[in-house]
C-alpha cells in the first residue's frame, strides 16, 4: 500500500471534482484506489482526506491522514496546523486525536483542533 501524487486532470477524470491548481493531490492505493488526500499551502484546514466507501473501516484513513501529516512536516513551514471538523464524525475526529490532535473549542456541530508540526 502506498501513497502517489497525481495531478489535476487526471483526478478530474477519476472522481469528477475539481481542484484548484495550488493543492496537492495524493491518492492511497494498494491494488486499487483506497483514497485520496488533499494538501492546500495553509496554515488552516490544510487537508483533506477521503476513503471510498467500500474500503472504510479498515485503517486506510489512518494511514492516509498519518501519510500527509508527514508530507506537510517534510515542508518544514508550519510549527502547527488546525482542523475544524463536524463534531458528529466520530472517526475523523478520532484520527486526529490518534495522531496528537489537541481539541482547542466546540461549537455546535464543529470541533477545532491543533496539531504540532514541528517543534
Amino acid at each position: 500500500m502506498g501513497i502517489i501524487k497525481i495531478d489535476n486532470i487526471r483526478f478530474k477524470k477519476m472522481y469528477n471534482i475539481d481542484i484548484p491548481p495550488n493543492i496537492d493531490i495524493y491518492l492511497l492505493q494498494h491494488l486499487n484506489i483506497i483514497g485520496y488526500g488533499l494538501i492546500k499551502d495553509t496554515q488552516n484546514n490544510p487537508l483533506t482526506i477521503y476513503i471510498n466507501k467500500e474500503y472504510r473501516g479498515n485503517g486506510y484513513g489512518q494511514k492516509l491522514f498519518q501519510d500527509l501529516i508527514n508530507i506537510i512536516k517534510e515542508k518544514n513551514k508550519y510549527k502547527d496546523i488546525t482542523l475544524t471538523t463536524n463534531k458528529k464524525d466520530i472517526y475523523i475526529n478520532n484520527i486526529i486525536k490518534n495522531n496528537g490532535g489537541i481539541e482547542i473549542s466546540e461549537e455546535k456541530n464543529k470541533v477545532l483542533y491543533t496539531i504540532p508540526i514541528n517543534k
